[in-house]
């Protein structure tokens, strides 16, 4: 089945929850959950503090995975 874009975007808004992956310095995969928000331009918005691991990964390797 394939869907169009403004099929996918009513589904992707109605999330609030996802998972965020990311790689440590060190080469260890981490996950973790977040609060999220997706913009009608598809953009993923989601905060976090200075000092968690999720912001220092994506500090030093600014990549991503994203599970809705």
């Amino acid at each position: 089945m394939t869907m169009t874009r403004a099929e996918v975007l009513p589904f992707l808004q109605q999330h609030r929850v996802g998972v965020q992956s990311t790689v440590s310095p060190n080469g260890e995969l981490q996950a973790a959950v977040v609060g999220i928000a997706v913009t009608s331009e598809f953009e993923i918005i989601f905060d976090t503090a200075d000092t968690t691991r999720k912001c220092r990964n994506l500090r030093a390797y600014p990549k991503i995975a994203f599970v809705i």
